[in-house]
């Protein structure tokens, strides 16, 4: 018996077949070494399985610089307190401020109506 092949796709009527044959020809101890080797097999590839598991799902610390980074993204497109050439000539937008904001919905005078 393939015990490596078992152990990866185990055909249990293939284990059974050897079992019985093993009984007939009277080599317990043979297959009792057999079936033990499969289980060792099968129990190595459960172990690395749930490493990977484990490690896979295993939640990281967050990373320090990055929450740096995140915290001075938001400074680095602003224009500083004491910068005077923040704003342009009739009041534009600077390339790295974006688009205008819209203006804010009208507002209705109670008791008119439309």
């Amino acid at each position: 018996m393939d015990v490596k092949a078992q152990a990866l796709a185990p055909d249990l009527e293939a284990i059974r077949r050897f079992i019985v044959q093993m009984i007939a020809r009277g080599a317990i101890a043979e297959m009792i070494a057999a079936v033990l080797a499969l289980l060792q097999r099968m129990r190595e590839l459960n172990t690395e399985l749930m490493t990977k598991i484990a490690a896979a799902s295993r939640k990281r610390p967050p990373s320090e610089t990055l929450h740096r980074l995140q915290l001075e993204l938001p400074l680095m497109f602003g224009t500083a307190a004491n910068d005077a050439s923040g704003a342009d000539q009739g009041g534009a937008a600077t390339e790295l401020e974006g688009p205008p904001e819209p203006p804010p919905p009208p507002t209705l005078i109670p008791g008119l109506c439309l």
